[in-house]
């Protein structure tokens, strides 16, 4: 692992991160992969926080919860996968602003235009992970992380 600190989220997100999500994108379908993808890009805010990224607009203090809370209000997307993956970690969140607070919804559906989330898969899919929203909608695991990851990537730069 590199010494400075910039490289050291660098590093994190080829090693670990980017191969975690393709690796999701291979099978779709699999809830497990899903979720530790989620998990693996939620893990780059900490690697940003602690590795001197700029401090988010809007945030409200110097605690990484409170970065953590800036990059939520940026990106739905972001605020989505930390609920996510700290659920899968936790079982349950407490967390006022959680929107997702357990995995119960999380499920494997079968792809098809019916459901409005044909444009979120690799074409050659025939399931793919959702998790229900607050609101009753049905969202694509995948796509919420890939999101994350684009948002918390441009940072590495």
């Amino acid at each position: 692992m590199p010494g400075d600190q910039p490289s050291r989220a660098r590093w994190f997100n080829e090693v670990v991160v980017s191969p975690t999500l393709a690796e999701a994108w291979q099978k779709p379908e699999s809830i497990r992969l899903a979720l530790l993808a989620a998990i693996a890009v939620n893990q780059l805010a900490d690697y940003l926080f602690h590795c001197g990224a700029a401090l988010p607009e809007g945030a409200k203090g110097s605690k990484l919860s409170d970065w953590r809370d800036a990059w939520g209000r940026q990106s739905k997307a972001v605020a989505l996968v930390r609920d996510i993956a700290d659920a899968g970690k936790h079982m349950t969140l407490d967390r006022k602003t959680a929107q997702i607070r357990d995995l119960s919804s999380a499920r494997t559906e079968p792809a098809g235009w019916d459901n409005q989330t044909w444009d979120e898969l690799i074409f050659d899919a025939d399931d793919y992970v959702v998790v229900d929203m607050p609101d009753g909608t049905e969202v694509g695991m995948l796509r919420l992380v890939e999101d994350a990851h684009r948002f918390y990537e441009a940072m590495l730069t």
